[in-house]
């Protein structure tokens, strides 16, 4: 009987110390048919489905939608955008009666204004365009929805937007790191994603309170757009458009994690890649 209690206690152990804190890597993934571009942007439905960018070439850019099992992703769905996404840099998508996906397309000329492109997210018909909140010549990297309001970010500037669904400027704050990548929406609060060479993820209220920090590692890669996770995990996916074109889903669990005692630089640990 002692000998049952001992293993069961080793157990319990064994799945305490291989619990993931934020900053672990839980698994990686490939999306496939994706161009050798990899991809770029991610959204998520709000219950089981992804969209990436795959940008083929100027004007030559679709949107897959994926589900994914832990281990590997299964594209759903597809369609080619129309002539008016020259290159898309993030994505978010807005689920419901009007089925929309918002696109973040790249600067047409180095002095023009980024537009958002909203696309049918069934057939990827255009549906509305507008210009991004940034300046004239700085890109739109981030997007996400979160179930009001559109959330804008650029590595360009510190400032994250906060739009109304036709691009109006509700409010807006500066983020702490003066880099954003990506932004990502966690039904609570805001996750903003800065890539190389500084890796961290930083969670803030949606009126810019900030909440936590950790920092992440994906091999020395361009990150090129970022999501909610699986909510059963408390995680994000975060895409990597260079190297071997993952998608990495990295723990936001904060159960055991106190900022007061481990500095940020100490994370970002590989528990499990699922190549």
């Amino acid at each position: 009987m002692l000998e049952c209690v001992k293993c069961l206690v080793a157990v319990a152990a064994a799945a305490s110390a291989a619990r993931a804190v934020p900053g672990d890597i839980i698994a990686s993934f490939n999306i496939p048919g994706l161009s050798l571009n990899g991809p770029r942007g991610l959204a998520f439905d709000g219950d089981a489905e992804y969209a990436v960018a795959d940008n083929r070439g100027p004007k030559q850019v679709r949107i897959l939608r994926f589900t994914f099992d832990g281990e590997n992703a299964s594209v759903e769905k597809r369609f080619n955008c129309p002539a008016d996404v020259n290159w898309a840099m993030d994505l978010a998508w807005r689920p419901g009666l009007r089925n929309r996906i918002y696109v973040a397309d790249d600067l047409v000329k180095p002095q023009s204004r980024a537009k958002i492109i909203v696309l049918n997210a069934d057939t990827g018909s255009l549906t509305n365009k507008f210009d991004g909140p940034f300046p004239v010549g700085k890109h739109v990297n981030g997007l996400t929805w979160d179930g009001s309001y559109l959330y804008a970010s650029s590595y360009e500037s510190p400032l994250v937007y906060r739009l109304t669904s036709v691009g109006s400027v509700v409010a807006s704050f500066a983020a702490a790191h003066p880099k954003n990548h990506a932004l990502a929406y966690g039904g609570r609060n805001l996750w903003v994603v800065s890539g190389r060479p500084n890796y961290d993820a930083r969670e803030y209220t949606t009126a810019g309170f900030p909440v936590a920090r950790f920092a992440f590692k994906v091999n020395d890669e361009y990150v090129g757009g970022a999501c909610f996770g699986r909510p059963s995990l408390q995680s994000i996916f975060v895409s990597t458009f260079t190297g071997e074109k993952y998608v990495y889903e990295i723990s936001t669990d904060p159960l055991e994690y106190e900022p007061a005692a481990v500095e940020p630089a100490s994370l970002g640990r590989v528990k499990a890649l699922f190549r």
